[in-house]
């Protein structure tokens, strides 16, 4: 919840008018534009999404949307840090921040693969059952394997937030975009049903277990304090072969038309749509609204010592947007020391083109290069701050650290004025 009054005023201003209500969805296929008929319903005012993305899964974008939103308008509407932290708590140590969105491309390449084989003994099947889906489930992620009792506590969970169907999500906004997954490659995917989209997400969950246990067993008998990445690349090379999977993912690359303008036009539409969702979804479950911004400055003053004006929080929250702005711009870099002209003025074409496509690793290596930082185990995030010290006011000092174990040599450079301490050599006491 710490991250709801920034996320919600963040994206705020990038949420798009809300479209009009289309007719009831049917059951997707490749020769219809209507969407797979939808599964919860959104406690909200907003109408069902209407963006026709082309392509055949173009209309299960759209219905995955509000598939999502139906489900966290319902109920909490997690945030990345809570389910980091549910993570952790299963797999009973910490993970670092590159193998957390290492582990979720993994995951997501696995339910590629298990989606891809289903369309492919589909054959010209128009849309994939939930029976066809099942008959390509391997044994460890099949309905009819009884999971013990301790993963079906944690499946039972898992199934509560929307991070498995945001897999499936994010598998689709790939195929519209021609990047991720499917970069040089084809689209391969039988739209589903959403009988057959709820069997693959709960093989996600599946999945994404799978893996974050092999990494667990990976980090403790390579001695690992926490999972780290390369952890995660020995879970995901054991759990595709548990599942069955050849090792050969790509095959030879293949050229591949470019995305049509359409298809950018309906993605971007989408990702609007999708966030705009999650903001009501965050909104209503904590009683905040942009018509009643005293809330939001309520909220934000449970977080902190010094109590927050309505002033002061509107200029943080304008500051949050142009970050978000900035970022989303897809510029490189993407670094605070660099760009922090670009901040103030407004974001200014350089000479590498900017992204089309953001997806999490960069976005990912993004906010951690404009905003270092390390979260706690209650889930805060300790940011590290960069600043230009002057040339004028650096001066050298030679450094030495001394211990049993390690002696490390470097130098440190300290602004003029700063104290500092003559060198000693340390050495840790010891009993007799």
């Amino acid at each position: 919840m710490r991250c709801t009054v920034l996320t919600a005023l963040m994206l705020a201003s990038c949420a798009p008018q809300a479209p009009s209500t289309p007719a009831p969805p049917q059951a997707v296929s490749v020769h219809s534009e209507s969407a797979p008929s939808a599964a919860p319903s959104a406690n909200s005012s907003l109408p069902p999404s209407s963006v026709a993305a082309p392509g055949p899964l173009g209309p299960m974008a759209a219905w995955l949307v509000d598939r999502i939103h139906g489900q966290e308008s319902q109920k909490d509407a997690t945030c990345w840090t809570t389910v980091r932290q549910m993570e952790s708590f299963y797999a009973a140590m910490p993970t670092t921040r590159a193998a957390q969105v290492l582990k979720i491309e993994s995951t997501r390449t696995l339910v590629y693969r298990v989606w891809r084989e289903a369309s492919r003994r589909a054959g010209d099947t128009p849309t994939l059952g939930e029976a066809a889906l099942e008959a390509a489930l391997p044994a460890p992620i099949h309905p009819d394997t009884p999971p013990s009792p301790r993963v079906a506590r944690v499946l039972l969970d898992h199934q509560k937030i929307t991070e498995n169907w945001r897999a499936v999500f994010s598998i689709v906004t790939d195929a519209l975009a021609g990047a991720g997954l499917f970069e040089r490659r084809a689209v391969d995917l039988r739209p589903l049903s959403p009988e057959a989209a709820e069997r693959l997400t709960e093989a996600s969950t599946r999945i994404s277990l799978m893996v974050l246990e092999a990494a667990q067993a990976a980090a403790v008998a390579a001695n690992h304090r926490w999972i780290d990445v390369p952890d995660v690349q020995a879970a995901y090379t054991q759990t595709a072969r548990v599942l069955g999977m050849p090792d050969d993912l790509d095959g030879p690359a293949a050229a591949v038309a470019p995305p049509s303008d359409a298809a950018r036009a309906a993605l971007r539409a989408l990702t609007l749509q999708n966030m705009e969702r999650k903001i009501a979804s965050l909104a209503a479950w904590n009683k905040a609204t942009p018509e009643q911004f005293n809330k939001d400055v309520e909220i934000l003053n449970r977080y902190g010592p010094t109590p927050w004006t309505e002033d002061g929080a509107r200029a943080l929250f304008e500051q949050v947007q142009r970050v978000a702005a900035f970022t989303s711009a897809g510029v490189t870099p993407q670094r605070s020391d660099a760009e922090l002209d670009n901040l103030t003025r407004g974001v200014r074409p350089g000479p590498t083109p900017p992204e089309r496509h953001l997806t999490l690793p960069w976005m990912s290596n993004a906010i951690e290069q404009l905003f270092p930082h390390r979260t706690l185990n209650n889930g805060d995030l300790v940011v590290y701050s960069r600043f230009e010290v002057p040339p004028e006011q650096i001066i050298d000092h030679n450094v030495q650290l001394w211990h049993s174990d390690l002696e490390c040599t470097g130098a440190w450079r300290a602004p003029r004025g700063w104290s500092t301490r003559r060198r000693r050599r340390w050495t840790p006491s010891r009993r007799s």
